[in-house]
């Protein structure tokens, strides 16, 4: 009856704990700081720059297809514990496909707003998560032959996740760059009202990039750095 017992409290003992594992990481809040982990509280402007091709990869009458765009910037804005974000302005430069010439793109709805930060590390991994959940969040392109695709948020896809990486992580996307970075990591978009039928139902974004704070010359300049 005690060898019972004692196995009892044990496994009480072990879900306890992951319980208020899995408590934590959800509440977990986050700082966003200047420079490094003992910076002060960094709110303002923001400014993410690719240091890869994003792409877009999706199917057109069931061959795969690629659209990429070699450079992306973003802009926005951000209080240091994650609040008031606001993704504003979107620009591209030489996009191309695989499979006809791409005459325009751009994202619609902009800004978005809706969107959660928080410190959410993993082993060998991030240590911040952004995750968009904006309705209005969708980027359309025509292509020669094809016509128009439009690719977003839905109810079968709500939300948009986005890896943070501190500019010390070995693990961030290039650890040859010292800045923070973002990266969206094969993220699956569904298909918008208004696209061509020969788009595929789904399409899957990829590429990182750095993140940088405005600093006091009104350049992007300020590294940035997440903590609990």
């Amino acid at each position: 009856m005690k060898t019972w017992a004692r196995i009892a409290a044990a496994i009480l003992a072990v879900v306890t704990a992951l319980s208020l594992s899995a408590t934590g990481a959800a509440a977990s809040t986050i700082t966003i700081r200047r420079d490094d982990a003992g910076g002060s509280p960094y709110s303002g402007g923001f400014r993410f720059d690719s240091l890869v091709p994003m792409t877009l990869n999706l199917q057109i009458l069931g061959m795969n297809a690629v659209v990429q765009c070699d450079s992306i910037g973003l802009n926005g804005n951000v209080g240091s514990d994650g609040s008031n974000f606001v993704l504003s302005a979107v620009s591209f430069g030489n996009c191309t496909s695989d499979i006809g010439n791409v005459h325009s793109i751009g994202f619609e709805g902009l800004p978005y707003t809706q969107a959660t930060l928080r410190y959410d590390p993993l082993p060998g991994g991030r240590d911040g998560v952004l995750i968009l959940t904006d309705p209005g969040l969708r980027i359309r392109f025509s292509l020669s032959g094809v016509g128009t695709c439009g690719y977003g948020l839905n109810g079968s896809i709500p939300s948009l996740t986005v890896n943070l990486y501190n500019p010390d992580n070995p693990n961030r996307p290039d650890p040859s760059v010292p800045e923070a970075q973002a990266e969206i990591d094969n993220a699956p978009l569904a298909r918008q009202p208004g696209s061509s039928l020969f788009c595929s139902s789904t399409a899957v974004l990829d590429g990182y990039g750095t993140l940088k704070g405005l600093g006091g010359s009104g350049v992007f300049g300020q590294t940035l750095y997440f903590t609990p």
